[in-house]
């Protein structure tokens, strides 16, 4: 399986179109292709035009998740629907899709989102305070990424690692000249 995003809508009737959301005052289209080579697109109404969008999947599997400008959407595309959709607020900033163990991992401005193999989503707040997760990629059993937090004054994204399996994260500060002298 295989998701991309597309910057335009498709022409109408080039593929089998499905829709995902309520409120399409902004909307996101990705083309999504099996396996046996079958494409069909899907339209998502995006939460914030200032957000940016992006996709998930694991290429043997068929779930995926989208990140529409912020609102999350889990989909089967065997099924052509939807299994579980984020709520409207936290806006969704990143997400990455794990292997080993097998789950979605989606960041908010101050969480993550662990979306299991049963289609359950656990939220998971940091033991510290944070205004911003970006999710780069997995690790080993950890996620790994750069947070907005008040450890450094916000003055420049932090390292962090995320652990899959106790769901633990932690801040792995930059070395700096100061450090040296201790």
């Amino acid at each position: 399986m295989n998701a991309e995003l597309l910057g335009v809508a498709p022409p109408s009737g080039e593929f089998p179109e499905y829709h995902f959301g309520e409120h399409f005052d902004s909307w996101l289209w990705v083309k999504f292709m099996s396996n046996e080579g079958e494409e069909w697109v899907g339209c998502f109404a995006k939460g914030n035009d200032g957000v940016k969008s992006h996709v998930a999947y694991n290429s043997a599997g068929s779930r995926v998740f989208v990140a529409a400008g912020g609102n999350g959407y889990l989909l089967d595309t065997l099924e052509r629907k939807l299994i579980l959709q984020t709520e409207e607020y936290p806006l969704i900033q990143s997400c990455i899709a794990t292997q080993n163990p097998n789950y979605f991992i989606a960041s908010t401005y101050f969480s993550f989102y662990v979306i299991r193999e049963d289609d359950s989503l656990l939220e998971i707040r940091p033991e510290f305070m944070v205004d911003g997760i970006r999710i780069k990629e997995q690790v080993g059993n950890k996620v790994i990424g750069e947070v907005e937090t008040a450890e450094n004054q916000y003055e420049k994204p932090v390292p962090f690692e995320f652990d899959l399996i106790t769901f633990q994260t932690e801040l792995k500060h930059p070395r700096t000249f100061w450090s040296f002298l201790k």
